[in-house]
């Protein structure tokens, strides 16, 4: 691999690093959109508090 990696065509390391980072981010999104969804569930349905708001702006 280090030949690979190191080797006269830096292709395939730009590559290489370019593909762990898009990985890298891909996870951190789905991980982040999983802990929101949990989080929407814990949270309690809109009460009767926000129409009022609604209807006096």
């Amino acid at each position: 691999m280090k030949e690979w990696l190191m080797g006269s065509d830096k292709l395939n390391t730009v590559v290489a690093v370019l593909l762990t980072i898009w990985l890298g981010l891909a996870v951190h999104l789905w991980r982040l959109t999983r802990r929101v969804e949990a989080l929407e569930k814990k949270s309690e349905p809109p009460s009767d508090n926000q129409n009022i708001l609604q209807q006096s702006a």
